[in-house]
């Protein structure tokens, strides 16, 4: 038994050492992944700044959205997640973010679906 122990040792020396003649270029690789993963963010933050300057369509947070529509938070999250149509918006590093644009297309949605109810309800109390 001691020879086949001893020849798993060499074996599982050799496979070691193979392995860290390979570890400069992982660390290579690691250090590129980096300096790419660096890049992105930086571009992302650049686009954001460019998006959130132009006065045209900026992005809101969900705090800064409800505030524009002049609603509380937790009717914000009503309008998320509970009504039909809900809102929708885009996840940007793990953020969710709004359009005010669609934010406008939004209320105009609601405010049109409560006239047509209001008017559904005089005319059935008209008709009663």
């Amino acid at each position: 038994m001691g020879d086949l122990d001893t020849k798993i040792e060499q074996l599982s020396f050799t496979r070691l050492f193979g392995a860290l003649d390979e570890l400069p270029a992982l660390v290579e690789t690691c250090l590129r992944l980096q300096k790419l993963q660096e890049s992105c963010l930086a571009e992302i933050a650049n686009l954001k700044k460019r998006l959130s300057s132009s006065g045209e369509d900026k992005w809101l947070d969900a705090k800064e959205a409800a505030k524009y529509m002049g609603i509380s938070p937790g009717s914000f999250d009503k309008y998320r997640y509970s009504t039909t149509p809900s809102l929708k918006g885009a996840k940007l590093d793990g953020k969710v973010l709004y359009k005010k644009s669609d934010l406008d297309d939004f209320i105009m949605l609601y405010e049109v679906k409560s006239q047509g109810l209001r008017k559904l309800r005089a005319s059935l109390i008209f008709w009663g």
